[in-house]
Protein backbone atom coordinates (compact mmCIF):
# COMPACT_ATOMS: atom_id res chain seq x y z
CA UNK A 1 0.00 0.00 0.00
CA UNK A 2 1.54 3.22 -0.57
CA UNK A 3 1.95 5.96 1.56
CA UNK A 4 -1.07 8.69 -0.14
CA UNK A 5 -3.51 5.37 0.13
CA UNK A 6 -2.97 5.75 3.79
CA UNK A 7 -2.45 9.58 4.51
CA UNK A 8 -5.13 10.90 6.38
CA UNK A 9 -6.89 12.90 4.10
CA UNK A 10 -6.87 17.00 4.78
CA UNK A 11 -10.41 18.90 5.01
CA UNK A 12 -10.94 21.01 1.78
CA UNK A 13 -10.75 24.32 1.49
CA UNK A 14 -13.70 25.41 1.99
CA UNK A 15 -14.37 22.86 4.41
CA UNK A 16 -11.70 23.75 6.77
CA UNK A 17 -12.51 27.99 6.41
CA UNK A 18 -16.19 26.25 7.83
CA UNK A 19 -14.59 24.60 10.76
CA UNK A 20 -12.45 27.69 11.74
CA UNK A 21 -15.11 29.91 11.34
CA UNK A 22 -17.64 27.36 13.77
CA UNK A 23 -14.84 27.28 16.30
CA UNK A 24 -13.87 31.40 15.89
CA UNK A 25 -17.60 31.39 16.39
CA UNK A 26 -18.06 29.23 19.61
CA UNK A 27 -14.38 30.08 21.38
CA UNK A 28 -14.86 34.25 20.56
CA UNK A 29 -18.44 34.26 22.13
CA UNK A 30 -16.78 32.22 25.46
CA UNK A 31 -13.50 34.12 26.02
CA UNK A 32 -13.97 37.40 23.72
CA UNK A 33 -10.68 38.37 21.47
CA UNK A 34 -8.01 38.58 24.02
CA UNK A 35 -8.78 35.39 25.40
CA UNK A 36 -9.12 33.49 22.78
CA UNK A 37 -6.17 31.41 21.42
CA UNK A 38 -5.55 30.53 18.02
CA UNK A 39 -4.07 27.75 18.85
CA UNK A 40 -7.18 26.50 20.80
CA UNK A 41 -9.06 27.94 17.71
CA UNK A 42 -7.50 25.32 15.50
CA UNK A 43 -7.18 22.95 18.00
CA UNK A 44 -11.04 22.67 17.98
CA UNK A 45 -11.68 23.22 14.22
CA UNK A 46 -9.24 20.13 13.69
CA UNK A 47 -6.62 21.71 11.91
CA UNK A 48 -3.10 22.92 11.01
CA UNK A 49 -1.96 26.60 12.77
CA UNK A 50 -1.44 27.65 9.02
CA UNK A 51 -4.61 27.07 7.82
CA UNK A 52 -6.16 29.99 10.16
CA UNK A 53 -3.17 32.34 8.77
CA UNK A 54 -4.18 30.94 5.24
CA UNK A 55 -7.88 31.99 5.20
CA UNK A 56 -7.72 34.85 7.68
CA UNK A 57 -4.94 36.40 8.03
CA UNK A 58 -4.54 36.35 11.20
CA UNK A 59 -6.80 36.26 14.62
CA UNK A 60 -8.28 39.71 13.86
CA UNK A 61 -9.07 38.45 10.61
CA UNK A 62 -10.57 35.48 11.54
CA UNK A 63 -13.09 37.99 14.55
CA UNK A 64 -13.94 39.91 11.86
CA UNK A 65 -14.78 37.13 9.04
CA UNK A 66 -17.14 35.36 12.04
CA UNK A 67 -18.59 38.46 13.34
CA UNK A 68 -19.47 39.88 9.70
CA UNK A 69 -20.98 35.96 8.96
CA UNK A 70 -23.13 36.61 12.28
CA UNK A 71 -24.51 39.87 11.25
CA UNK A 72 -25.02 38.76 7.85
CA UNK A 73 -27.22 36.28 8.80
CA UNK A 74 -29.17 38.32 11.17
CA UNK A 75 -29.89 41.21 8.40
CA UNK A 76 -30.51 38.65 5.80
CA UNK A 77 -33.32 36.90 8.17
CA UNK A 78 -34.48 39.95 9.70
CA UNK A 79 -34.64 41.54 5.99
CA UNK A 80 -36.42 38.73 4.99
CA UNK A 81 -39.35 38.79 7.79
CA UNK A 82 -40.19 42.64 7.72
CA UNK A 83 -39.99 43.04 3.81
CA UNK A 84 -43.90 42.00 3.63
CA UNK A 85 -45.00 43.96 6.62
CA UNK A 86 -47.18 46.59 5.22
CA UNK A 87 -46.91 49.03 7.79
CA UNK A 88 -44.00 50.15 10.87
CA UNK A 89 -46.10 48.62 13.23
CA UNK A 90 -46.07 45.21 11.48
CA UNK A 91 -42.53 45.61 10.39
CA UNK A 92 -41.08 46.31 14.22
CA UNK A 93 -43.79 42.77 14.96
CA UNK A 94 -42.20 41.24 12.36
CA UNK A 95 -38.65 41.74 13.61
CA UNK A 96 -38.81 41.21 17.19
CA UNK A 97 -40.46 37.76 16.16
CA UNK A 98 -37.89 36.95 13.59
CA UNK A 99 -35.17 37.98 16.31
CA UNK A 100 -36.31 35.16 18.61
CA UNK A 101 -36.92 32.66 16.23
CA UNK A 102 -33.06 33.35 14.73
CA UNK A 103 -31.72 32.86 18.49
CA UNK A 104 -33.41 29.79 19.19
CA UNK A 105 -32.70 28.19 15.80
CA UNK A 106 -29.32 28.78 16.54
CA UNK A 107 -28.08 29.77 19.97
CA UNK A 108 -24.48 30.47 19.22
CA UNK A 109 -25.59 33.80 17.37
CA UNK A 110 -26.66 36.02 20.37
CA UNK A 111 -23.51 35.46 22.62
CA UNK A 112 -21.20 36.51 18.90
CA UNK A 113 -23.25 39.62 18.75
CA UNK A 114 -22.74 40.46 22.24
CA UNK A 115 -19.07 40.11 22.34
CA UNK A 116 -18.69 41.76 18.76
CA UNK A 117 -20.79 44.82 20.52
CA UNK A 118 -18.08 44.64 23.59
CA UNK A 119 -14.84 44.12 21.22
CA UNK A 120 -16.16 46.99 19.20
CA UNK A 121 -16.81 49.59 22.11
CA UNK A 122 -13.26 48.87 23.66
CA UNK A 123 -10.89 48.06 20.45
CA UNK A 124 -10.16 51.03 17.95
CA UNK A 125 -8.68 48.43 15.62
CA UNK A 126 -11.48 45.79 15.81
CA UNK A 127 -13.83 48.80 15.97
CA UNK A 128 -12.26 49.85 12.50
CA UNK A 129 -11.83 46.32 11.06
CA UNK A 130 -15.86 45.93 11.79
CA UNK A 131 -16.98 49.43 9.98
CA UNK A 132 -18.32 47.36 6.44
CA UNK A 133 -20.31 45.04 8.97
CA UNK A 134 -21.31 48.06 11.11
CA UNK A 135 -22.39 49.88 8.22
CA UNK A 136 -24.42 47.80 6.46
CA UNK A 137 -26.46 46.87 10.07
CA UNK A 138 -26.34 50.78 10.23
CA UNK A 139 -28.44 51.15 7.19
CA UNK A 140 -31.10 47.81 7.83
CA UNK A 141 -31.95 49.67 10.73
CA UNK A 142 -32.25 53.22 9.41
CA UNK A 143 -34.26 51.99 6.56
CA UNK A 144 -36.76 50.48 8.90
CA UNK A 145 -36.80 53.79 11.22
CA UNK A 146 -37.58 56.04 8.13
CA UNK A 147 -40.65 54.23 8.11
CA UNK A 148 -42.00 55.29 10.93
CA UNK A 149 -45.09 57.30 11.60
CA UNK A 150 -44.40 61.13 11.06
CA UNK A 151 -45.40 61.91 14.08
CA UNK A 152 -42.49 59.77 15.84
CA UNK A 153 -39.91 60.79 13.76
CA UNK A 154 -40.95 64.30 13.82
CA UNK A 155 -40.54 63.62 17.94
CA UNK A 156 -37.50 62.34 18.51
CA UNK A 157 -35.94 62.15 14.66
CA UNK A 158 -35.25 59.10 12.66
CA UNK A 159 -31.99 58.78 13.94
CA UNK A 160 -34.23 58.68 17.69
CA UNK A 161 -36.20 55.70 16.10
CA UNK A 162 -33.12 54.12 14.65
CA UNK A 163 -31.26 53.83 18.21
CA UNK A 164 -34.68 52.54 19.80
CA UNK A 165 -34.62 49.81 17.28
CA UNK A 166 -30.86 49.11 17.61
CA UNK A 167 -31.47 48.98 21.64
CA UNK A 168 -34.45 46.61 21.58
CA UNK A 169 -31.97 43.79 19.18
CA UNK A 170 -28.78 44.61 21.16
CA UNK A 171 -30.72 44.16 24.36
CA UNK A 172 -32.43 41.06 22.89
CA UNK A 173 -28.50 39.55 22.19
CA UNK A 174 -27.54 40.60 25.25
CA UNK A 175 -30.00 38.79 27.26
CA UNK A 176 -29.71 35.57 24.38
CA UNK A 177 -26.23 34.97 25.58
CA UNK A 178 -26.68 34.37 29.57
CA UNK A 179 -30.38 32.37 29.26
CA UNK A 180 -29.57 28.61 28.82
CA UNK A 181 -32.95 28.19 27.38
CA UNK A 182 -33.31 29.58 23.61
CA UNK A 183 -36.90 29.44 24.34
CA UNK A 184 -36.52 31.50 27.32
CA UNK A 185 -35.59 34.91 24.65
CA UNK A 186 -38.66 33.60 22.27
CA UNK A 187 -40.69 34.42 24.95
CA UNK A 188 -38.89 37.31 25.77
CA UNK A 189 -40.10 38.63 22.10
CA UNK A 190 -43.38 37.48 22.49
CA UNK A 191 -44.04 39.87 25.50
CA UNK A 192 -42.43 42.37 23.90
CA UNK A 193 -44.55 42.69 20.83
CA UNK A 194 -47.49 42.41 23.11
CA UNK A 195 -46.35 45.69 25.48
CA UNK A 196 -45.51 47.75 22.09
CA UNK A 197 -48.72 46.38 20.48
CA UNK A 198 -51.03 47.60 23.44
CA UNK A 199 -48.63 51.04 23.27
CA UNK A 200 -49.44 51.29 19.91
CA UNK A 201 -53.20 50.48 20.26
CA UNK A 202 -53.54 53.45 23.17
CA UNK A 203 -52.31 55.73 20.84
CA UNK A 204 -54.33 55.21 18.19
CA UNK A 205 -57.43 55.99 20.49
Amino acid sequence: MSLAAVRPQRPAGDATRRRLLASGRRIFAQKGFAGAGTQEIVADAGVAPTALYHHFGNKLGLFVAVGAEVYDIFIDRLSAAVASAQSFDDRLDALLRASGELHRSDPTLAPLTFTVQLEVARSDQIRAAMIPTLTSFSAFVTDLARTAPADLTESVGVRGVTLAIVGLLQGMGSLGATLDDPDDLVATTVVLRRLLSNRTDEAGR
